[in-house]
């Protein structure tokens, strides 16, 4: 498995590790296996900094955003910071989709800043880039 759940290290938060080539269908995996201790926390940290994620066909990684989005619909005060090497975006429909459900999501470079943002307080608001 390409991936580690860290529940203990980071009060509050809970982090998914990923290492080397990831597939979406290891994403789902881990999200699956973490469902179980989101019931307690509403931030989670998604750590690509070491990994890379594989290319997958759009419909197979919308159907898992939008099993994302479903997951955190009556979770308001969600926030899901996704820890990447480089900066990426996901696709901008996929994001404002994410949104519009209540699954509020960014990516960082930088781990300070994006637990920073997971201990904000409030409901985030979706704002398209320009």
């Amino acid at each position: 498995m390409p991936f580690e759940i860290d529940a203990e290290s980071l009060p509050g938060i809970l982090q998914i590790i990923f290492t080397g080539p990831v597939s979406v269908n290891e994403r789902a995996q881990a999200f699956e296996e973490s469902l179980p201790m989101l019931a307690s926390r509403s931030r989670v940290l998604v750590d690509f900094a070491d990994a890379a994620v594989v290319a997958t066909a759009s419909g197979v990684a919308g159907r898992h955003a939008e099993s994302l989005a479903i997951a955190f619909a009556d979770r308001p005060d969600a926030r899901v910071a996704y820890l990447t090497s480089m900066a990426h975006h996901a696709p901008l429909v996929l994001a404002a989709l994410a949104a519009v459900r209540g699954y509020f999501y960014r990516a960082f470079t930088d781990r300070e800043a994006a637990l920073q943002w997971l201990r904000g307080n409030g409901p985030e608001t979706f704002v398209f880039p320009k």
